[in-house]
């Protein structure tokens, strides 16, 4: 990887794709310890084979690109469903020995999104996430005081495939920073796309679901959030098991303002700037 001052240095504001920091070597990741879970184990090496084999490569922010893959793409899909498995029990689960399959279920209002690159004969997903349209979206069901709106869709399950998730956290290690630059603009490339797909489908109000340490993250990457007034945690019993399963995520019995809370997305999305040895990094 080129260093700092291999790079022009009268370009201290630069995009990351055309900066020092454009790629991250394969080679930097490494298998964590293995899961209480067995199946998340099993994901975790399925997911993580086509990068652990090619040490090598790089990840290479000028060839990541979004799609949005159906069924009859059978790689890209299955890594989909089993990124989202994965993220949701490693992150939320309240037992990880436990595991809820909860990828899978995909409707026809369903729009699935992605961010991929090519290593070799290999689409490897590196994120994900969902738009789900119409008058029944979870957002009406599990919030009370939400007005129903004629053209609605609703942003869910944002995912970063299992690898960028295990890189060793050190707020001061130059590759940690780099990486966390790496799916910064990988949430940003996900999040624009959806969010312009939804305006040109003229879907209206986008509405998102997050727990605050989310809403933190996509409100720094540049995404306008705004509170729906009177929206409150659904009090219906029948989502109790969900809530207490993932408990993590949902916070049942935490004051109001720890648990996640119901969000529109502002269709305008702001510049994001990194400062990184000198260099400005715009994503």
């Amino acid at each position: 990887m080129p260093t700092p001052h291999s790079f022009s240095v009268t370009a201290k504001h630069v995009p990351l794709r055309t900066s020092p920091y454009s790629v991250f070597p394969l080679k930097r990741f490494q298998h964590p310890d293995s899961f209480a879970s067995v199946q998340l184990n099993q994901l975790y090496h399925s997911l993580s084979k086509p990068l652990m084999e090619r040490p090598d490569d790089v990840l290479n922010s000028r060839l990541y690109y979004w799609a949005s893959p159906t069924q009859a793409d059978a790689s890209a899909w299955s890594q989909v469903q089993d990124i989202i498995s994965f993220s949701y029990n490693y992150r939320y689960m309240s037992d990880p020995t436990q595991y809820v399959p909860i990828g899978y279920e995909v409707d026809d209002k369903s729009q699935v999104f992605t961010v991929q690159q090519d290593l070799g004969n290999d689409s490897v997903v590196l994120a994900t996430a969902r738009a789900v349209v119409g008058s029944e979206l979870d957002c009406y069901d599990l919030f009370e005081g939400v007005e129903r709106r004629e053209k609605a869709v609703e942003f869910v399950r944002f995912s970063f495939h299992p690898i960028l998730d295990m890189f060793p956290k050190d707020p001061n290690a130059t590759m940690f920073k780099i990486l966390q630059l790496h799916k910064r603009y990988i949430f940003r490339m996900l999040l624009s796309t959806m969010v312009d797909f939804a305006q040109r489908a003229e879907w209206g109000t986008m509405f998102i679901i997050l727990p605050p340490h989310v809403k933190k993250y996509m409100a720094e990457s540049g995404f306008g959030l705004i509170p729906v007034p009177f929206a409150l945690p659904s009090e219906a019993k029948e989502y109790d098991e969900m809530r207490n399963t993932f408990s993590k995520y949902w916070k049942p019995g935490a004051p109001v303002e720890e648990q996640p809370a119901l969000y529109t997305v502002s269709p305008q999305v702001e510049p994001f700037k990194k400062e990184l040895n000198g260099y400005t990094i715009i994503l």
